[in-house]
This record gives structure tokens, sequence and C-alpha cells, in this order.
């Protein structure tokens, strides 16, 4: 491309500076085009909705959800600590509070309870008793799913194992396109 009289021929230049070397380039702006409404058939042109003046259409935005529960996840030590501090703020539960500790189809219930004989320790965690641990097949190092229900007041502490389970049919339906948007 060259340039003639101050006009670029063509859509872009390269232009080498004599000194540097540097090849720089430069573009020629184009105006935008935007078709007069006489021109697009009245076929084409969006209809107004009452009470409001003629555009483009507004796409409706779903409503966020409310969270109800909140999970998080997290690896049990080997004194059975779990750590999710986030989640037991968002719980309001305190260090020191009686919690009822059932297993319940193999997945450790927490609940506050005044006359629980275990009590949440003074750092931000949960300690699950190796009786649960144990009835569970909860074992040192494996990772679990924790869900806290705000409305019930309650901690659910899930094996992976478990929620593999949970999951497993759900996937095959999803495979086999049983799955309905």
């Amino acid at each position: 491309m060259h340039r003639t009289s101050g006009v670029f021929a063509g859509a872009a230049l390269a232009v080498p500076d004599v000194v540097t070397g540097v090849v720089a380039m430069g573009e020629r702006l184009v105006p935008g085009v935007v078709p007069s409404t006489d021109q697009v058939p009245s076929r084409a042109r969006s209809v107004p909705v009452r009470g409001q003046d003629a555009g483009l259409p507004v796409a409706e935005v779903a409503t966020p959800r409310v969270a109800r529960m909140i999970h998080g996840m997290a690896r049990v030590d080997g004194s059975g600590r779990v750590l999710d501090r986030a989640l037991l703020r968002d719980l309001g539960w305190e260090p020191g509070q009686p919690v009822l500790v059932r297993v319940i189809e193999q997945r450790v219930v927490l609940r506050p309870d005044p006359t629980a004989v275990h009590r949440l320790p003074w750092q931000p965690c949960l300690v699950l008793p190796i009786a649960a641990r144990t009835r569970c097949h909860i074992r040192t190092g494996d990772r679990v799913l924790l869900t806290a229900d705000l409305e019930q007041d309650v901690l659910v502490v899930r094996p992976l194992w478990a929620v593999e389970d949970l999951l497993a049919a759900e996937h095959a339906r999803l495979l086999e396109g049983g799955g309905a948007s």
C-alpha cells in the first residue's frame, strides 16, 4: 500500500520510520452506516409496546434465588476436626455451644441443642466424634461436603462417596438425554 497526497490508498498503511526502523500501521476511519427507517421494510420495524417508546426489545432478567442452604468442602484431620469458618458464621453457631450429633443414613447431622453432650470447640471448627466418623466410613484426610440448612438450623456432613451415590442416578439420566431444560 502506498501513501498518495495525504490519503491512504487501502484500509491499512505500513510506513517504516527512517530513524528507528519501526513500522507503524495506520488505518483510515470509515463512518458508521445507520440505515434510515425509510429504507427498512415495514415488517422488520419493531412495534412499540403499550406505554413505551419504540426501541430494542428488552430481555427479561430472572430474579436471583435466595440460598436456603450453604455448602462447603473440608478435609477431616486426625482428631476429627473439620474447618469451615464461613459456614459456621453463616449458621450463627458460637464456640462452646452444645450441639446434638447424630448419624442418620451414614451422614453426620448436627443441630444446636442445650441438652447435648457435645460442644463446639473454642476454635471455629467442628469436631466429628470417632463413633460418627466410623459409622459414616470417614477417615483422616477424607474430604466431606458440609451442607448448612439455614431455615432448619442444621448442618449435615456427607462423605464424598455418599455424594457420588446421590449424583450417580442423576448423571445417568442426563447422559441418556432424559433431562429437560
